[in-house]
């Protein structure tokens, strides 16, 4: 059989359209087909300790795949009185999903005598018109922290002003608590012998908003028909579990 000029072309015609079609397939799927969509949270470096201080900790965020749309995460804190993190937002898309972007948790001082704190850096949302990444959206794990603390629970005595006598003379100090406590604190306060000496009161209560302000304790000397000379004698500040 004799193919002319006119065949041959329209063969040729179609034989580019096929490659055409397959090029723009391929295209389309290259995308598509470069993994699993996820986000990657690196462990926190050195510690996943930030402190009252201001101590810091450190992370890196990327995504596991490129995504067909842009991919913006926003991140926010459990208890920004413990941690806060920056940047807040965090925007991926085809050029940049693969680069690392570090976020930084700083520890938030407070005043309470608290202990180590827990908290979290969450994933809030995960926005994308990107199926596969949107429908990540509240299912990525938190980064899970603690906040040092760095109040001291004490109790805080100034100095013994004056001695006792027989005679009624009386000695004066001064208590505070080092911190603000999480809970009201009820300090005890005894004489090892009331026979020569006794304490104006019996306890002293603090709580969040009077622990750093002084309480006077009077020691009253007592007396006695005895010739027994200087007698020693304690006054007890009883420092119980404070919270």
């Amino acid at each position: 059989m004799k193919l002319g000029p006119y065949p041959i072309l329209f063969l040729l015609l179609l034989f580019l359209a096929a490659c055409d079609s397959q090029q723009t397939s391929e295209e389309e799927s290259s995308l598509d087909g470069l993994g699993t969509a996820g986000v990657e949270i690196t462990t926190p470096f050195s510690s996943s300790s930030t402190t009252e201080n201001g101590g810091t900790v450190s992370t890196k965020v990327r995504l596991k795949s490129a995504p067909l749309s842009p991919v913006t995460i926003t991140l926010n804190s459990s208890d920004t009185q413990e941690g806060t993190v920056s940047p807040t937002v965090l925007t991926f898309n085809k050029d940049n999903w693969d680069s690392y972007v570090s976020i930084i948790v700083t520890g938030v001082d407070d005043d309470i005598a608290d202990g180590s704190q827990s908290y979290e850096i969450q994933i809030a949302s995960v926005v994308s018109e990107d199926s596969k990444y949107s429908a990540l959206n509240g299912q990525i794990n938190p980064i899970k922290l603690q906040n040092e603390d760095d109040e001291i629970k004490a109790i805080v005595l100034g100095s013994l002003s004056g001695d006792t006598t027989e005679a009624g003379g009386n000695a004066t100090f001064s208590v505070k608590l080092a911190s603000k406590p999480i809970e009201a604190v009820s300090i005890p306060i005894i004489s090892t012998d009331t026979s020569e000496g006794t304490v104006s009161v019996s306890s002293l209560s603090f709580d969040n908003s009077n622990y750093n302000t002084v309480q006077i304790v009077t020691v009253n000397g007592e007396d006695d028909d005895e010739r027994d000379g200087n007698i020693a004698y304690q006054v007890m500040v009883v420092r119980q579990h404070l919270r």
